[in-house]
């Protein structure tokens, strides 16, 4: 017979359909919304660029995700950033409007399942990046990536790892982060993630914290490379998540456009 707790554990998880379950802020998981079911997420980003030649400035964005269960291996996301972005050079004056939309199919091709909530999984994804931003926000490009994501969830420990390549087809007007030059982009993502309570689950487990450390890299093929310490705190219920974490550079060899001094992250996840 099995222990109550793994039983109250599975049937939680079975609950949020494992589909935002110990997946971090910014380093993409195997995860997928139940079939016909829906997933928001509602992420909050600030950021700060600078350079030798005060050319810097910050971005702040509301960055909304709708992700759809097709089938039980298989989903479809889009990605819709509002970004009020204000430069430092010159008199330029904030620009605040829609950024570039982001569709996306994710396909689980692989999955163990070594124990009743433990589990670990292979995901393919690829997308386009449409020019729906204005001016000063747009790559202004139609740049297709593609990507694969591991993702292991063993006991209260969550480990997830992601490559990812895009095509970059035309430059921004104001470049401040990865992808918005002439350069392709690889980005590299890892995420872990430790399970802080409850440390077993019962009848009355309500949801979860968790403790999150994420490094973010990002090459372009012109030589810049950038890779930020993310660690944040999680909290995931059964129909809704909350998250928190702060970006610190810890590599920067930036040529092309300014560094990322700091950053910093709040969200909220829905599932329907």
């Amino acid at each position: 017979m099995k222990h109550p707790h793994t039983l109250a554990c599975a049937a939680l998880l079975s609950a949020s359909a494992v589909a935002c379950a110990q997946e971090s802020t910014f380093t993409p998981a195997a995860t997928q919304p139940s079939v016909g079911r829906f997933i928001t997420k509602h992420l909050i980003t600030f950021d700060r660029y600078n350079d030798d030649n005060n050319a810097g400035g910050t971005d702040l964005a509301l960055t909304t995700t709708v992700s759809y269960g097709i089938t039980r291996d298989l989903s479809a996301s889009l990605v819709l950033p509002f970004v009020v972005r204000r430069p430092d050079a010159g008199n330029d004056s904030a620009i605040h409007d829609l950024g570039d939309l982001r569709l996306e199919a994710k396909y689980r091709f692989w999955q163990h399942d070594p124990g009743p909530v433990d589990t670990i999984r292979l995901a393919a994804r690829a997308g386009v990046e449409l020019p729906t931003g204005t001016d000063g926000l747009s790559s202004e490009g139609v740049d297709p990536y593609a990507g694969i994501v591991f993702m292991s969830i063993l006991g209260r420990h969550g480990f997830n790892q992601s490559l990812t390549y895009t095509m970059t087809t035309d430059a921004g007007a104001i470049r401040f982060g990865p992808g918005q030059s002439l350069s392709d982009v690889l980005a590299f993502d890892s995420a872990y993630l430790f399970r802080i309570a409850p440390g077993a689950y019962d009848n009355e487990t309500a949801g979860s914290l968790y403790a999150m450390l994420e490094l973010n890299g990002a090459y372009e093929t012109n030589g810049d490379t950038e890779i930020m310490l993310s660690p944040g705190l999680l909290w995931e219920a059964r129909n809704y998540a909350l998250e928190a974490s702060v970006r610190i550079p810890i590599h920067s060899d930036l040529d092309h456009r300014p560094e990322r001094e700091v950053g910093f992250s709040v969200g909220i996840r829905f599932l329907f």
